[in-house]
């Protein structure tokens, strides 16, 4: 009897440790997948692959299976991963109108001469410089927005003109915009001060709106509208007013008799 007791006894404790069904058991990450956002073709995927398995497999096949889909995940997840960002939009910013400009370089400190159809014209000195190109081809426009002191060389280099102003623009190579305390000084020692003033390189002329106030060796004169030729020795203002030296002559004889009664 003792013999069969302890054989029963053995085999229940063979049935005990023989393994059962194995059931398929996700790996435990720090995330969870319903915070992600897939596509309908990796749903799908995922729900073949989490299906469970028949009841009738054997305990061998079934455990040959689960070590396959614990070692398989890693590579479903990478797989549902590119799924899911393939889907992404791709934001473009809107394009730059043209009428907008790019900064194309700065520069500061700058003391420069400039040349002009092979002839050195222009002495510059500037603290900042700033050359802006236009989208539609457009020329540079040249913005000197610390002040400019410039200098214009005539034919044999002599200085015909200076120019100084807070701030100045070059728009399109063609015109200058100076702005602020703007002072300029002819070959002829005239000086003009404004707050305003246009220079046009193709016309020639330099013009402005604002109030002027010119200083000759002789005399004074303050206006507006005031309109000149390139050198800053012809020139015209309106609602002008100033003061001129006038010579007092002393009286002849001739008047001096005639006015005694």
């Amino acid at each position: 009897m003792e013999s069969i007791d302890a054989a029963a006894n053995d085999k229940d404790e063979r049935q005990k440790q023989r393994p059962g069904k194995s059931l398929f058991r996700l790996p435990a990450f720090p995330f969870s997948l319903s915070a992600l956002s897939f596509s309908p073709q990796a749903l799908s995927l995922l729900r073949k692959r989490l299906s469970p398995q028949p009841s009738t497999q054997a305990s061998s096949t079934s455990r040959h299976s689960s070590r396959l889909s614990t070692l398989n995940f890693p590579l479903l997840l990478l797989l549902l991963l590119s799924f899911g960002c393939s889907g992404e939009v791709e934001h473009i910013a809107d394009p730059i109108p043209a009428k907008d400009s790019l900064l194309f370089m700065h520069s500061t400190g700058i003391n420069t001469f400039i040349s002009d159809s092979g002839v050195m014209r222009y002495h510059m000195v500037v603290e900042e410089w700033d050359i802006y190109n236009g989208t539609g081809g457009e020329l540079p426009t040249w913005k000197f927005m610390k002040g400019i002191l410039m200098e214009r060389f005539d034919e044999k280099f002599h200085v015909d003109l200076f120019v100084q102003s807070d701030t100045a623009y070059l728009h399109k190579q063609q015109l200058w915009e100076l702005r602020g305390r703007v002072v300029v000084r002819n070959v002829n020692g005239d000086v003009f001060r404004t707050n305003e003033l246009f220079w046009d390189l193709n016309s020639h002329e330099m013009w402005n709106h604002q109030y002027m106030h010119i200083t000759t060796p002789d005399r004074e004169l303050e206006g507006t509208n005031f309109y000149s030729n390139e050198q800053m020795t012809k020139y015209s203002v309106l609602n002008s007013v100033g003061t001129f030296p006038v010579e007092e002559q002393e009286p002849t004889r001739q008047e001096l008799s005639t006015s005694t009664p």
